[in-house]
């Protein structure tokens, strides 16, 4: 089989890359070859650098203009861009390649920005597989043809993907289409064991956020205001941040403006999950949209709860007082209330933890690379 991948992704690695990560390792495994379509302007990455050493081919595109230009800059380099797709089709290189299948990696509706890919599949009879991460919450302003589009795109797929029901639902209802044979992914866990971690003693509350440093998307700005309450003053608690991003200056500033400095530490990207869960006993995800995070799920793996937010599949992994505790709005004030909830059954947090493991054991795929392989590999049988 020859695969090719199309990364959307505008950072050099995310939680979205994971999985054809996976299916890419495997497949290199079985001899097969694998090729990736990644914008020009995205860092490498130690994950990527490992799969180029085991044969991955890369095909950089141009798509987008690296943010931080001047307004001036921007607009000749985004026409100067335009010009050069227009000439010859940033996919053509990966056609040319001859792929037996093409896989898309990106968010549910993504593809209504990428004119180009719809024509280069017009010039291959690749089988293409859609994987859409995630879907907003909100129904959002989209053209008409825009919609049109993701619809052929849907159409032209042999396989379409995303990461949880409620993202099926929120895309069948904004695509006013009918998805139900859509399926649902499950993504790798970043860890060598999936046994429960015994749970941190301290008298302290530790509390952790692990996420890309992004507001719009993982609402962290939600939780420190919330924490930021006068009745959370007077409890014993420590806030600790782990991730890169965007927002890291102005996650940093919000903490000063809240007087949160001395209950906050940020400690960058954690290449060791397990010695997160090791020190902290309740994760944080107040996210704004979601398909499925694996800081999750790699929380409940290794017996933690959680306060989460009811986005994507958050109240499919955990329900309300069972595993963790869902907030009933996506708000300051919906959080707060969660998190209060969560507080006066701290007594219970490690019994909690135990139940979102138990949970966590029936619903991960530990193979979820060679999972999909196989199921693409049916594509391609006569």
């Amino acid at each position: 089989m020859r695969l090719a991948v199309i990364s959307m992704i505008r950072e050099g690695w995310g939680g979205s890359e994971e999985l054809w990560a996976a299916l890419a390792t495997y497949a290199l495994s079985q001899g097969d070859a694998v090729a990736h379509s990644y914008l020009d302007v995205v860092a490498q990455s130690p994950k990527k650098d490992s799969l180029k050493q085991q044969g991955l081919v890369e095909f950089p595109r141009s798509g987008i203009v690296e943010p931080g230009l001047t307004p001036p800059v921007r607009w000749v380099k985004k026409l100067l861009l335009f010009l050069r797709n227009s000439i010859c089709n940033p996919y053509s290189g990966l056609i040319h390649w001859q792929p037996d299948v093409i896989l898309y990696n990106g968010t549910c509706f993504s593809v209504a920005e990428d004119r180009y890919l719809l024509s280069a599949l017009e010039r291959t009879r690749a089988a293409f597989v859609y994987i859409g991460h995630y879907c907003g919450e909100q129904v959002i302003p989209m053209s008409t043809a825009d919609r049109n589009r993701i619809k052929k795109y849907y159409d032209r797929a042999s396989l379409i993907y995303t990461s949880s029901e409620r993202n099926r639902i929120m895309a069948a209802r904004q695509l006013e289409m009918d998805l139900s044979h859509l399926h649902i992914l499950r993504n790798p866990v970043n860890m060598p064991a999936t046994d429960p971690i015994p749970f941190p003693s301290n008298t302290q509350a530790q509390l952790a956020m692990v996420a890309n440093l992004r507001m719009v998307h993982k609402g962290q700005d939600l939780a420190l205001r919330a924490l930021a309450g006068e009745k959370w003053r007077g409890r014993d608690w420590q806030l600790n941040i782990y991730g890169k991003g965007e927002d890291r200056a102005k996650i940093l500033q919000l903490t000063h403006e809240l007087g949160l400095e001395e209950r906050v530490d940020f400690h960058g990207v954690a290449n060791n999950i397990r010695d997160i869960w090791s020190r902290n006993q309740l994760l944080l995800m107040p996210s704004r949209m979601e398909g499925m995070p694996l800081a999750v799920v790699e929380a409940m793996l290794c017996g933690r709860p959680s306060v989460l937010t009811d986005v994507g599949g958050h109240a499919e992994w955990v329900e309300h007082h069972q595993e963790g505790w869902i907030a009933a709005s996506v708000t300051v004030k919906g959080f707060e209330e969660a998190l209060e909830a969560a507080w006066q059954a701290r007594d219970q947090w490690a019994v909690v933890g135990a139940q979102a493991h138990e949970k966590a054991m029936r619903f991960y795929d530990p193979h979820p690379g060679k999972t999909l392989y196989e199921t693409i590999n049916e594509l391609l049988k006569p």
